[in-house]
């Protein structure tokens, strides 16, 4: 959504338009969404490795990542088998 992109923005993450997200590709064309889609959001995308670096430095995200490593390396790792 666009507050999402303004809040990549303002953590300086560069990324690239993909293509706007679009509820026909889903099962229930995005009915469980709600209005979700009425706000047009896209799919972006960019360099992982430089965004770490960057939410690393940063006050805020960097107390996050380093308060919930864990549970983010949990995650991680059920996406992975999952996938």
């Amino acid at each position: 959504t666009k507050h999402v992109l303004t809040l990549l923005n303002k953590l300086n993450l560069n990324t690239f338009d993909v293509t706007e997200a679009n509820p026909d590709c889903l099962t229930d064309n995005g009915d469980s969404w709600g209005s979700y889609y009425a706000s047009r959001p896209k799919i972006v995308a960019g360099n992982l490795a430089d965004a770490i670096v960057l939410l690393e430095q940063h006050r805020v995200t960097g107390f996050m990542l380093k308060n919930y490593q864990n549970t983010i390396i949990e995650m991680a790792s059920l996406i992975k088998t999952k996938s």
